[in-house]
C-alpha cells in the first residue's frame, strides 16, 4: 500500500496544471470569453499579483451570458465569484482526499496554493480522474471481479508452495499461517481502499474483454448511476455490455481509438454518446488501457468512465453562443441571425414553435421570424397591443420577465386570443422580453407547443441565453442602421462645411492678399511675430518696409529673428526689451521709440504692438514700425534753436504756443491768435481748458485722444480738426505738438504750432466734389457707350443677318447683279461693325477697362499668322509680302503678351501698309531682338517692324498719326476709307504692355512702324503660364475667379436630338421684331422648329408650357432681362441641362462672362453670323435636320 500510495501522489503532483489561465479583474467577460476559447480552457483564475480573489468557469460564463448587460462593457470583477475552496501544495498527498474535495464541494476545478497562500496551480476533476484509472487498472489485477481480493499469480504460485512443502515441527507451521495471515489482512485492507475510492469517484471502474461488445469482466457499483444498470445486471445478462451501450454513431470511432491504442500500446482516451436503461442519451468520457499477461498477451481492457453530460452541455452552449455571437459581430442579416437562434433553440429544448416580434413605436408587436407558425395565425396576431393580460408576449413586455403560459385555454391571459391560438392548434406558450443594454424592451421570444407542458429550468435558461443573444442581435442591427444614417446624415453635414470651408478659405485668401498688398503699401514696416509656447519667437509675416527701415534683408530675418536686436543700439536695448516684455506680460499695448544702428548710421524708430493671446497658449504680437528720424531730428533742432528763433515766431504762418498740462492753461502763444480766433490772448493764456472747449463738439473727443496719446508716448504728433471761432465760424486747423519734459523725464508741457487749413479744405472739398462730378461723367460714358453699342449692333445684325441669309438664297434665288448688290451691303456693314468696335476699343483704353490676358506667345509664329490675314488683299493689288529674319536665333523662344491685342495692333499695321502701298509694292515684317534699354526699364525686348513702299507721310502730319478720329489729310481720307482709330489703338495697346510705338517715314518712299515690347523669354516646354492681367490687378482677379466658378457650374453635356425622327425645336427669345423674323427664317430653312417669345417673362413662361431643344436668349430684353430669365429656367426641373446660347448687342467689357456665370453655355455677340450660330447649335444639337 505505501507504494501504492506513492505513486498516487506523484501522480497527483505531475497532473497539476502549472499555468493556468489568469486574467486581471478589470479584464472584460467578452475578452475573457476569447482567451478561454482561444486555449481551451473550461476554467479562468482572477489574480491581483500572484493571489487568487475569483474564479469562473464555463457553466458561470453560460449564465452570464443571458445578463442584458453587453459583455463587451462587463467588467470579470463584476461577475466573479470567490473559489468554494482551494488546497495547499502540502496535502496533495491523498488522491481520496482531493476526491472527496471535489464531490463535496461539488466542483470541477481545484485551485492550488504554495506556502505563502500564492497560486501555484490547478487540477481539474478530468485530471484527477485520468490518473485513478491508471491505479485502479493497477489495482484490479490483484482484484476479483466481484470485488472481493483475487490473487494474483504471484500469490497464487506462493499458496501453491505453501502447500506442497512437507510437514514441519509445530513452531514453523505456527510461523508459516502467521504469515499467511498477515498477507491475507494487507489484501483485504487493499481491497477496503479500493472500495473506499471508487464510493467517491462520480463514474465507476471496469475491467472488460476486447470483442466487439467490450463483454464486462468486473465493474464497479458506480455504473449504476450513469447507465441505470445494476453491475450485477452486466455480469449476468450477457445481453448487456459496454459496447451495446455506445450510441450508434459512435460505436465505430471507439473500437477504431481502442484499437489503435491496444495495437500501439498506449492508454486511450474517448468522449462519446451512451444509451441508458431508459433511453436517455448521455455523452461519458472513457480512459483505459490494455491488461497484458508475462508473454505481451493482450488479456483484458480496463479503464475508468464518468458522465461528463453536463460538462458537453455547457459547451454546446457556449459554442452556440460563440457561433451566435461571431455572426453578429460580422453584421450577418438580423432576419438570418433570429433564424440561426431558433436553429439552436430546437437543438437544446425539444420541439418548439419559435417565433421573435419587434416592438414598433406605437408599442405593438410585429413579427421579425416566425418560420414554424401557420401564416394565419401570424396574419391574425401581427401588431397586438402590450400590455398586463394581452397574451403571454404582450404581458412580458408590460412586466418585463418571462411569462409562461402552461396551458392556453385556461390561462386568463389569454383570454382574448385563445380562440386563434388553439383553432391553430397551439396549446402553450412560453415568452421571455428581448431587452436592450439600456433596459429598453426590443421585443419578445416566445415558444408554442402543441400541447400543455411546463419548461424545466434548463429549458428556461436556454430560453433566456438566447433572448439575451437576440437582444444583443437587434440592438446592434438597430445602432448600425442610425449610424448608418447618422455617418450619411454627417457626411452631407460635411460636404455642407467643406463648401462654407472652401467659401470661407477663398474669402480668407482674398483678404489676405489685400491686406498683404495694403501692407506692403504702408509707410513702414508690418509684421507679426509669434511667440511660441516653449518661449522661442517667430516671424510669421513682414513687409518690404524692414528693408528700408533696417536695411536687412527680410528673408534673413524670417530665418532669424533674434539677429534683428544686433540692430538696436546698446543703449537702448535693456529698455526695449523691458517695454516689450511688460506689455506681452500684461497683454497690453507697447509703445517705444528708440535708436538703431544701421549700416547708413543711426536711426530713429517708433514701435507700436499690440500683444494677444491665442487659444493654443501662442502670443501674437501685430505692430508697426515708423523710422522718425527726421521727427527726432526736428525736436532736436527745434529745442536747440528755440531761443535763437524765438523773435521770429511771431512771422511764422502760423501760430505758435505752449501749453502747461498740469494747469490745462496756455503759457505762451503768438498773437496771431486774436486775428484768426477772435479771442483776445488774455482769454487764451487764463482760461483753463479753453482750447479744448472750443474745438468744434464732433472733433473733440479724437483730439483729445490723440494728444493724450502723444504726451504719453512722449511723441510728437499732429492733428487736424475744426475751431469755433468768436463769431461761430469754423475754422479748420492743422495742429503740429511736441510734448516737453522735465528733469525726470515726465511730459509736463506741449509746444506746437496751429495753422489754419480752412482754404485747403476748401479746395480739397471742391476736389472732392469736382472728382464726384468725373465719376458721374465716366458712368454716363459708359452707359451712353454701351447703349450706343447695343443701339447699332442691334441694326447691324438685321443687315448683316438679312444679307448672309440673301446671299445663301434662302428667300429665293438672286442673278449676279443682285448679289453684287446684297455683297456691297454686307461689306458696308462690315465697315460699319469695325468702326463700332474700334470706337469700343479705343474708350476701353481709356476708361482703363482694358486688362490684358497676358500668356506666351511664339512672337514668329504671330507675325506668320498676321501676315496670313491680309495674304488676300495683297494679292490684289500685286504686293510682295516677306518676314525676316526667316529663322532667327529665338524662333523658338515665347514672349509674355497678350496675343489678340498684339495681331490686333499688327493687323492694324499691315492693313494700313496694303492700303497705302500702290500696286506691285513690297511689304516687310521685321522681327529682331534688341538690347535693354532704360526708358523700357532696363529689360530686354523684342522690336516689330512694319516696313512699306507706300505713299509715305509728311513731317508736319506726324504728329497727328495718333490722335483718335483725326486723319492727316482729308484728300487721302476720300481715296483711302477709315476712322482715323487704328493707330490710335495701336499707340495705346503697346503703351499698356509697357512698350513704345516709333515711326520712320518719307513722302513718296515708304513707311517703317515699330513697336517695342519688354521681353522675357521662356523655354517652349513651359506649360504654367497662366493669364496674367496688368491693370487692376486685385480686380480682375476676383473677376476671373467668379467667371470660373459660374462656368465650373454651367458645365453641361452637349448632347444632339435626343428624337431624330423629330426637328429640334428651339425657342428664340428676342424683342426686335426684324432680328426675330431674319433668325427664324434662317434657321427654320436650315430644317429646325421655332417658338419665339418678345420677353425674358415669356421665355420662362414658354418653357413652362413645352420644352425646347435649345433656347436663343438675347439679354436685353424688356420686363424681364436675359440674366434673370436664364437664371429662372435654371432653377427648373427640366431647365437644370438645357442648352442656352447668349445673344447681346453690348459686346462691353465682361459681357461674356456675366452670360456664362447666370447660366449661358455660349455667347455671341452682335451683329451674329448666321453660319456661325448654325455651326455653334450644331456643337449642342448635333447635324442639321436636313443632313440627317
Amino acid at each position: 500500500m505505501t507504494d501504492s500510495h506513492d505513486l498516487i501522489s506523484k501522480q497527483l503532483q505531475a497532473a497539476i496544471i502549472d499555468d493556468p489561465l489568469t486574467v486581471a479583474a478589470d479584464t472584460t467577460v467578452i475578452a475573457t470569453i476569447t482567451q478561454m476559447a482561444q486555449i481551451g480552457a473550461s476554467c479562468v483564475l482572477v489574480t491581483q499579483g500572484n493571489y487568487i480573489v475569483g474564479m469562473l468557469t464555463e457553466h458561470d460564463l453560460v449564465q452570464i451570458s443571458s445578463q442584458p448587460a453587453p459583455l463587451e462593457q462587463l467588467s470579470i470583477a463584476a461577475v466573479m465569484r470567490p473559489p468554494s475552496i482551494t488546497i495547499h501544495t502540502s496535502d496533495l498527498t491523498s488522491v481520496s482526499h482531493v476526491l472527496t474535495l471535489l464531490k463535496n464541494h461539488q466542483i470541477r476545478h481545484l485551485p492550488i496554493l504554495d506556502e505563502h497562500d500564492q497560486l501555484f496551480g490547478l487540477l481539474t476533476q478530468d485530471a484527477v480522474f485520468g490518473i485513478l484509472s491508471q491505479s485502479f487498472i493497477q489495482d484490479q489485477r490483484t482484484t476479483k471481479p466481484s470485488g472481493a481480493n483475487q490473487p494474483s499469480e504471484n500469490q497464487l504460485a506462493k499458496s501453491a508452495a505453501i502447500n506442497s512443502v512437507p510437514v514441519t515441527p509445530q513452531a514453523d507451521r505456527q510461523a508459516e499461517l502467521t504469515a499467511h495471515q498477515k498477507t491475507t489482512r494487507q489484501l483485504q485492507a487493499s481491497e477496503q481502499h479500493l472500495l473506499n475510492l471508487m464510493g467517491n469517484l462520480p463514474g465507476f471502474v471496469y475491467r472488460e474483454l476486447n470483442d466487439p461488445d467490450y463483454t464486462p469482466v468486473f465493474i464497479s457499483a458506480g455504473v449504476t448511476a450513469i447507465t441505470g444498470y445494476l453491475p450485477e445486471e452486466y455480469l449476468v445478462d450477457r445481453s448487456i455490455s459496454c459496447g451495446k451501450l455506445i450510441h450508434p454513431d459512435d460505436t465505430g470511432s471507439v473500437w477504431e481509438i481502442v484499437q489503435n491504442a491496444i495495437a500501439a500500446g498506449q492508454p486511450y482516451e474517448c468522449e462519446y454518446r451512451i444509451l441508458t436503461k431508459a433511453g436517455q442519451e448521455k455523452w461519458v468520457w472513457e480512459r483505459g488501457g490494455g491488461n497484458y499477461d508475462a508473454t505481451g498477451k493482450l488479456q483484458y481492457l480496463e479503464g475508468f468512465i464518468t458522465d461528463v453530460s453536463a460538462r458537453k452541455a455547457t459547451e454546446v452552449a457556449i459554442a452556440a453562443r460563440n457561433h451566435l455571437l461571431a455572426k453578429i459581430a460580422q453584421d450577418t442579416p438580423l432576419n438570418e441571425i433570429l433564424g440561426a437562434i431558433i436553429r439552436c433553440v430546437k437543438q437544446q429544448i425539444d420541439g418548439p414553435l419559435c417565433s421573435f416580434l419587434l416592438l414598433d413605436r406605437e408599442q405593438q408587436l410585429r413579427y421579425l421570424v416566425a418560420p414554424d407558425l401557420p401564416d394565419d395565425y401570424i396574419i391574425k396576431t401581427n401588431g397586438c397591443p402590450t400590455g398586463e393580460g394581452l397574451g403571454s408576449c404582450g404581458t412580458a413586455v408590460a412586466r418585463q420577465q418571462t411569462v409562461i403560459s402552461t396551458d392556453i385555454e385556461t390561462d386568463p391571459l389569454w383570454q382574448d386570443y385563445k380562440e386563434i391560438a388553439l383553432s391553430h392548434g397551439l396549446c402553450s406558450c412560453w415568452s421571455h422580453p428581448v431587452i436592450a443594454s439600456d433596459g429598453r424592451v426590443l421585443g419578445t421570444f416566445a415558444l408554442y407547443y402543441s400541447k400543455i407542458r411546463s419548461p424545466q429550468a434548463d429549458e428556461l435558461d436556454v430560453m433566456t441565453q438566447m433572448a439575451h443573444i437576440a437582444g444583443i442581435a437587434i440592438e446592434r442591427h438597430q445602432t448600425t442602421a442610425a449610424l448608418a444614417q447618422l455617418n450619411q446624415d454627417l457626411e452631407q453635414l460635411n460636404q455642407d462645411l467643406e463648401q462654407r470651408v472652401e467659401e470661407r478659405s477663398a474669402a480668407l485668401q482674398a483678404s489676405q492678399m489685400q491686406f498683404q498688398q495694403f501692407a506692403e503699401n504702408l509707410p513702414g514696416m508690418v509684421y507679426r511675430y509669434i511667440i511660441d509656447n516653449d518661449g522661442s519667437g517667430r516671424f510669421s509675416y513682414i513687409n518690404q518696409g524692414i528693408e528700408a527701415i533696417y536695411e536687412v534683408d527680410r528673408e534673413a530675418i524670417m530665418a532669424n529673428p533674434r539677429s534683428l536686436w544686433n540692430s538696436a543700439h546698446p543703449a537702448d536695448r535693456p529698455m526695449v526689451k523691458r517695454q516689450i516684455a511688460e506689455a506681452i506680460q500684461n497683454l497690453t499695448p507697447c509703445y517705444v521709440e528708440h535708436r538703431l544702428v544701421t549700416p547708413s548710421g543711426q536711426k530713429w524708430i517708433k514701435s507700436i504692438s499690440h500683444p494677444i493671446q491665442q487659444p493654443n497658449g501662442e502670443i501674437w504680437l501685430d505692430g508697426v514700425v515708423f523710422d522718425i528720424s527726421d521727427r527726432k531730428a526736428s525736436e532736436a533742432a527745434l529745442e536747440e534753436s528755440r531761443q535763437k528763433y524765438y523773435s521770429l515766431i511771431q512771422s511764422v504762418h502760423g501760430i505758435v504756443w505752449e501749453y502747461d498740462l498740469d494747469s490745462r492753461k496756455f503759457t505762451f502763444i503768438s498773437d496771431k491768435v486774436e486775428a484768426l480766433s477772435g479771442y483776445s490772448t488774455e482769454r487764451w493764456l487764463g482760461e483753463t481748458d479753453f482750447w479744448v472747449n472750443h474745438i468744434y463738439i464732433e472733433d473733440r473727443e479724437a483730439v483729445t485722444a490723440k494728444a493724450q496719446a502723444g504726451v504719453q508716448n512722449n511723441a510728437t504728433f499732429s492733428v487736424e480738426y475744426r475751431f469755433v471761432a468768436a463769431d461761430g465760424a469754423l475754422i479748420w486747423m492743422y495742429e503740429l505738438s511736441t510734448p516737453h519734459c522735465d528733469r525726470d523725464g515726465n511730459p509736463n508741457k506741449l509746444i506746437g504750432i496751429s495753422i489754419d487749413i480752412s482754404e485747403r479744405k476748401a479746395i480739397e472739398l471742391q476736389l472732392q466734389l469736382l472728382n464726384q462730378e468725373l465719376l458721374q461723367a465716366t458712368r454716363l460714358k459708359d452707359d451712353f457707350l454701351a447703349n450706343m453699342s447695343h443701339e447699332l449692333r442691334t441694326p447691324l445684325n438685321a443687315i448683316l443677318g438679312m444679307s448672309e441669309g440673301i446671299q445663301e438664297q434662302i428667300f429665293g434665288p438672286l442673278n449676279d447683279r443682285q448679289l453684287r448688290a446684297v455683297q456691297v451691303i454686307e461689306q458696308s456693314g462690315n465697315h460699319l461693325l469695325a468702326l463700332i468696335n474700334d470706337i469700343l476699343d479705343v474708350a476701353k483704353i481709356e476708361s482703363g477697362q482694358v486688362v490684358l490676358e497676358v500668356t506666351p506667345v511664339n512672337i514668329m509664329q504671330l507675325g506668320k499668322s498676321s501676315l496670313a490675314f491680309i495674304k488676300e488683299q495683297a494679292l490684289k493689288k500685286h504686293i510682295q509680302l516677306t518676314i525676316s529674319p526667316t529663322n532667327p536665333p529665338y524662333n523658338d523662344e515665347l514672349i509674355l503678351v497678350d496675343e489678340r491685342r498684339i495681331r490686333q495692333v499688327l493687323l492694324n499695321l499691315l492693313n494700313n501698309a496694303v492700303k497705302f502701298t500702290p500696286k506691285n509694292g513690297t511689304i516687310k515684317l521685321e522681327i529682331t531682338g534688341r538690347s535693354p534699354r532704360p526708358e523700357l526699364g532696363g529689360r530686354d525686348g523684342i522690336q516689330m517692324a512694319v516696313r512699306d513702299t507706300g505713299i509715305g507721310i509728311a513731317p508736319e502730319h506726324i504728329d497727328k498719326l495718333f490722335k483718335p478720329f483725326i486723319q492727316i489729310d482729308s484728300k487721302l481720307s476720300r481715296q483711302y476709307h477709315g476712322t482715323g482709330l487704328g493707330l490710335a489703338l495701336v499707340k495705346r495697346i503697346v503703351e499698356l504692355h509697357g512698350g513704345e510705338v516709333g515711326l520712320t517715314t518719307a513722302l513718296g518712299v515708304g513707311s517703317c512702324f515699330t513697336i517695342s515690347l519688354p521681353w522675357r523669354t521662356i523655354a517652349l516646354t513651359e506649360q504654367n503660364a497662366t493669364k496674367q492681367p496688368l491693370t487692376s490687378p486685385s480686380e480682375a482677379a476676383a473677376h476671373s475667379a467668379a467667371v470660373q466658378s459660374a462656368a465650373a457650374s454651367c458645365n453641361f453635356a452637349l448632347a444632339p436630338n435626343p428624337n431624330p425622327g423629330t426637328a429640334p425645336l428651339i425657342l428664340l427669345a428676342e424683342d426686335n421684331a426684324v432680328n426675330t423674323q431674319l433668325i427664324s427664317d434662317y434657321l427654320i430653312s436650315k430644317g429646325y422648329r421655332l417658338l419665339t417669345a418678345e420677353t425674358g417673362q415669356a421665355a420662362v413662361d414658354q418653357m413652362q408650357m413645352t420644352l425646347p431643344d435649345l433656347i436663343l436668349m438675347d439679354i436685353q430684353m424688356p420686363v424681364m432681362k436675359g440674366f434673370e430669365a436664364i437664371q429662372q429656367i435654371r432653377g427648373m426641373t427640366h431647365g437644370g441641362q438645357l442648352p442656352i446660347i447668349a445673344l447681346t448687342a453690348l459686346a462691353m467689357q465682361g459681357d461674356r462672362e456675366k452670360c456664362l456665370a447666370a447660366g449661358a453655355n455660349a455667347y455671341l455677340a452682335k451683329p451674329v453670323s448666321l453660319k456661325q450660330l448654325v455651326t455653334l447649335i450644331q456643337q449642342f444639337l448635333g447635324p442639321l435636320p436636313i443632313e440627317q
